[in-house]
């Protein structure tokens, strides 16, 4: 019996967001705390180790879990075994991942062309035992999405995030110290995996340690070579610009970086990340079952993800200086770059949704070209315009390399599901109507008030930004609803989509 129907994916994506908006807001105070006690530079460090590991985990996943999510989502008696399978591949790929990282690190310092601080490799060290653990559990949640269980997933990612923000703390306010820093990820990544594999293998009833069923792994490796092109070129991209700003820059530059960065990850993991771990499933299950539910579900998706990134990128943007005089003072030059980088929000968004849907369909292939298109482009021009524009090179790339991608996409997603539909076009053209006259009055009230008096901190935070924000937020949904982009019958079916006991499909 299949456990997929749209109103569950309409709960899933309500609760998961709801536990990813309370980790996003510990992560934001958490990284607050960091980055307004340590320096640029050691912040730099931080984070610049985190990425090379984080570049390194290509090796260890290849696409293996969106792959399992799907097989698993088409094979729901078979979960187990499928999970099984995928540990005995990533356990030679965890240790051989490992050892060619710090192998092409020693190398390279030694070339001289990326020289390390006693520290940095201490904090190496660290970085590579998080990625080992959170290989094994990107395994457990990928098995959690096939079968649209999102409560596992959501207590986890608010334990580790706690766990990380109390350790974390603790250090910055009683030490200072960047090691201890990244041995609170460490912990948190450890409290983490353990917590999750306990409760999926509680979940499938069965053992879930690393099992060589050949014809499985063999049925796995045949069907990885799209997968993992798409996996490898898009975490190359993301992990490229932070990567390359340490290689031909320095940490202090990295520090600057990091402050836009940061909040440009954690609004693509708040609404697009968790309208993809609830919808991807459902979607491959569709793409077999149900054509005219799959062509509903991606249009509705991608005009809701539409209709939110619009605001939210506009706004944040326009709001940019304020945001950093408040909150951020000692990093105010990176202001152009991250007013650029909130600006294309849009094209962060969507690309889950037409990514999720040409993998649900088959289309691996074209997810894979377009993310190598983005990768080679994002790091061609942070080659090209790093050295002479440093971290504003890097927004530079950010800005074009997602554009790409995004206008890719959507003309692959075209040809399958047209998005010249009635409901597309409401929600997509009310929406950019009804954010002229909000986000304008949002830039006339900013740009009146540029004396901001930095010296009031918080202060001036609530009044030259959050609430002209709450006041811009509320006229947009006024004019949404004013102007039917949003109307009765689409909050009476969320609404039923949300009472109704799911369909079995």
């Amino acid at each position: 019996m299949s456990v997929h129907s749209q109103e569950k994916v309409v709960k899933n994506t309500v609760m998961y967001t709801a536990a990813t908006i309370a980790q996003k807001a510990i992560s934001f105070v958490y990284f607050w705390v960091l980055s307004s006690h340590l320096a640029p530079s050691a912040l730099g460090a931080y984070l610049g180790m985190l990425s090379f590991a984080s570049l390194a985990s290509i090796g260890m996943d290849l696409g293996l879990t969106p792959l399992l999510t799907r097989q698993a989502a088409k094979q729901e008696d078979e979960a187990g075994l499928l999970l099984r399978a995928t540990y005995a591949i990533k356990v030679p790929l965890v240790i051989a991942t490992t050892a060619l990282l710090w192998l092409v690190m020693l190398t390279l310092s030694s070339l001289h062309v990326v020289t390390l601080t006693g520290t940095e490799w201490l904090l190496l060290g660290g970085a590579s035992v998080i990625i080992a653990l959170d290989a094994f559990t990107s395994g457990a949640y990928a098995i959690l999405r096939a079968q649209q269980n999102v409560m596992v997933e959501s207590r986890a990612i608010v334990l580790f995030q706690l766990t990380v923000l109390v350790t974390g703390c603790a250090s910055v306010f009683l030490t200072g110290n960047i090691l201890l820093i990244m041995a609170s990820l460490m912990t948190g990544s450890m409290v983490n995996t353990v917590y999750t594999l306990s409760r999926v293998r509680r979940l499938l009833g069965t053992s879930i340690t690393p099992q060589a069923d050949m014809p499985c792994i063999r049925t796995i490796l045949g069907m990885l070579p799209s997968f993992a092109t798409a996996g490898i070129f898009t975490k190359v991209y993301q992990q490229a610009d932070v990567v390359l700003l340490r290689s031909l820059t320095d940490t202090h530059t990295v520090g600057l970086y990091s402050i836009p960065a940061k909040i440009t990850t954690a609004l693509q993991s708040l609404i697009p990340g968790a309208f993809s771990a609830a919808v991807y499933p459902t979607l491959s299950n569709y793409a077999h079952t149900d054509r005219a539910r799959l062509e509903n579900l991606f249009r509705y998706t991608f005009g809701i993800l539409f209709l939110l990134s619009l605001p939210v990128g506009a706004f944040l943007a326009i709001l940019t200086p304020v945001l950093l005089a408040a909150v951020w003072p000692q990093y105010r030059a990176v202001a152009p770059a991250m007013a650029a980088m909130l600006a294309v929000v849009p094209f962060l968004f969507l690309p889950y949704a037409t990514g999720a849907l040409l993998n649900a369909v088959g289309k691996e292939r074209q997810t894979s070209r377009n993310r190598i298109i983005m990768t080679l482009v994002n790091v061609a021009i942070n080659i090209a315009l790093i050295p002479f524009f440093r971290e504003r090179g890097a927004a530079a790339a950010f800005v074009t390399a997602n554009v790409v991608l995004a206008s890719l996409d959507i003309v692959a997603a075209h040809r399958i599901v047209s998005l010249r539909h009635p409901d597309v076009r409401r929600l997509v053209f009310g929406a950019v109507f009804s954010l002229i006259p909000s986000a304008g009055g949002l830039f006339l009230y900013v740009a009146w008030n540029n004396f901001i008096d930095i010296s009031r901190g918080m202060r001036s935070f609530w009044y030259f930004g959050v609430a002209p924000l709450i006041a811009a937020s509320l006229l947009y949904v006024v004019l949404l609803v004013v102007t039917k982009t949003v109307r009765t019958e689409d909050v009476l079916r969320l609404k039923n989509m949300l009472m109704r006991q799911p369909e079995v499909v």
